[in-house]
């Protein structure tokens, strides 16, 4: 009967569930679908899927990336555009077969799907 929270990746839906309390999986179960990509295949290539995802989600960060003055410094702006791809939804797998996987062990129970309106970065 505990919530179980399991976070997807940055844009992506995360999921709140029931706790089935099973000893067999010590009364536990996954906190996310993990990565497909290492950091640093994420930041080789994929540019694309990250200027998509960039166009379709908001980030927000302690440096407004859309400011003039930031957009102008091509330093700060790389590096700062290199943290957010490590982390962008195309590194990670899929987190529905996760929540279907701990349904179906009844491990789980599925509540309510959480859809991200932003993501903040530090």
């Amino acid at each position: 009967g505990e919530p179980v929270l399991v976070p997807g990746s940055m844009g992506a839906s995360s999921y709140i569930l029931v706790g089935q309390g099973q000893d067999g999986a010590l009364s536990s179960a996954s906190h996310g679908a993990g990565r497909t990509l290492s950091r640093g295949e994420a930041m080789r290539g994929h540019a694309a899927e990250f200027e998509e995802f960039l166009r379709n989600f908001r980030v927000v960060t302690p440096v407004d990336l859309r400011r003039p003055e930031i957009r102008q410094r091509r330093d700060i702006l790389e590096a700062k555009l290199d943290e957010l791809k490590q982390e962008a939804p195309f590194a990670f797998k899929g987190i529905g077969p996760v929540v279907n996987t701990l349904a179906e062990a009844g491990i789980a129970r599925p509540v309510a799907e959480v859809v991200p309106l932003m993501t903040m970065k530090g």
